[in-house]
């Protein structure tokens, strides 16, 4: 088989036809995932521990401005999270959930999880 052959099978590959129904699935269960993840740390009172109490939070290089928010206002970002994990779940304005809810995620991230407490 030549490389131009070998190339062009690759591509017909790529290029044919799946059904979207696998998508589907991954993008349910990705968003029951979330979802549950979500609802679990709020529900249980990870927040309160994670963030709230800690009296010092290490923070990333150059992400030192990125600083945890009030007591409601980071019990209100988990559950805003939590409902755009359950319109990922459900295809709801999916590029939109899936955009916002990466941001509330990283800003979780950055926000200070490496703590000494």
């Amino acid at each position: 088989m030549t490389e131009s052959t070998r190339s062009s099978a690759i591509r017909r590959r790529l290029c044919a036809p799946v059904d979207v129904a696998s998508l589907a699935c991954f993008r349910i269960l990705f968003g029951m995932l979330l979802a549950w993840k979500v609802w679990y740390f709020l529900l249980h009172g990870g927040v309160q521990s994670e963030y709230i109490a800690q009296r010092l939070h290490f923070t990333y290089f150059g992400f030192g401005w990125v600083r945890p928010l009030p007591a409601v206002a980071m019990h209100l970002l988990v559950f805003v999270m939590g409902v755009l994990a359950l319109f990922i779940m459900l295809g709801v304005f999916y590029r939109i959930a899936v955009a916002l809810f990466c941001g509330g995620y990283t800003y979780l991230f950055l926000g200070g999880l490496r703590d000494i407490g």
